[in-house]
């Protein structure tokens, strides 16, 4: 699947490890990740910074939906279900 490039992921996935400068305690769920720019593409995408999980996160239907808004529901529910 490719990437519908919406930054869902990187506004509602917590990520508990440090995130270079932005977040060095980690990014909670909701909030929208300081490296995402305003294309929703993440700046921090080919660094040596970007955390494991991020680069771990693949693109997938059952995830990313066919839209931002499936995407949004299914990674809300995802976030919650995993706390």
């Amino acid at each position: 699947m490719i990437c519908h490039q919406c930054g869902v992921c990187c506004t509602q996935i917590s990520i508990s490890s440090p995130i270079h400068i932005y977040h060095p305690e980690g990014k909670p769920a909701g909030l929208k990740c300081a490296w995402l720019n305003k294309n929703n593409l993440r700046d921090l995408f080919d660094s040596p910074f970007r955390p494991e999980i991020c680069s771990s996160f693949k693109a997938d239907e059952m995830f990313c939906g066919s839209n931002k808004e499936e995407a949004e529901r299914n990674i809300i529910w995802l976030e919650s279900a995993t706390k």
